[in-house]
C-alpha cells in the first residue's frame, strides 16, 4: 500500500481538499497504485489541481533501487565517512558502514577529530561526505590530513530522485578502486 503526503507553500489557510478517490484530507493511505487527483482551494477560493501517479512513483523507486545494488554491486570498500550521520538508512539498505564524524551533534573534539582519521586511514578512506546544512570545518581538517577531498550530498535535496542516484555515483567513486 502506498501514501500521498503533499506540502503546500502559498495560498491562503485555511485549505479544502478533495481527492479523487473522495478523501478530504491533506494526507491519503493505504493507495494501490494508480493516477490521483487533489483539488486544494484556499480561504480566498483560489484553487489547484494536481495530478500524483502513485504507480510511477513506485516504479521509480524499483528502478533506483537496482540500480544503487548494481552500482555497489563491485566496491571493494564498504566504509564511508560523513561529516553528519544522515545516511544511516541507506547505509544499512546498501550494506555499507557509515562512519560518522559529527558526535551527539556536536563538531568533534581535537582527540575524536584524531579517532576519526585513523579509522578513516585504516579504511583506505580519502573522501568526507558533507551535508551543505552543516558546517564544514571539522570535514575540511579531516579531508586535508587524509591528503583527500570534500564531496557535498544532501540530504534534504527537493528532487530525492534524482538527489539519491547522485549521491550513489558519488558513493561508487568513493569506493571503488
Amino acid at each position: 500500500d502506498g501514501s500521498i503526503d503533499i506540502t503546500l507553500s502559498g495560498g491562503v489557510p485555511p485549505f479544502a481538499f478533495l481527492w479523487s478517490n473522495g478523501k478530504t484530507t491533506e494526507d491519503i493511505a493505504n493507495l494501490a497504485s494508480g493516477s490521483y487527483i487533489i483539488t486544494v482551494t484556499d480561504h480566498i477560493g483560489q484553487s489547484l489541481t494536481d495530478t500524483i501517479s502513485l504507480g510511477d512513483f513506485l516504479t521509480d523507486i524499483d528502478s533506483l533501487q537496482e540500480r544503487i545494488q548494481n552500482t555497489f554491486s563491485g566496491v571493494e570498500k564498504h566504509s564511508f565517512l560523513v561529516f553528519h550521520p544522515a545516511w544511516g538508512y541507506f547505509a544499512e539498505e546498501f550494506n555499507l558502514v557509515q562512519i560518522p564524524v559529527e558526535v551527539g551533534g556536536n563538531e568533534p573534539s581535537p582527540s575524536e577529530l584524531a579517532e576519526v582519521i585513523q579509522l578513516a586511514e585504516e579504511n583506505g578512506i580519502k573522501v568526507v561526505f558533507v551535508s551543505p546544512q552543516f558546517s564544514s570545518r571539522a570535514a575540511e581538517t579531516i579531508a586535508t590530513e587524509l591528503n583527500g577531498e570534500i564531496i557535498p550530498i544532501d540530504p534534504l535535496a527537493e528532487d530525492w530522485l534524482v538527489n539519491m542516484g547522485q549521491v550513489a555515483d558519488a558513493f561508487e567513486k568513493m569506493m571503488k578502486p
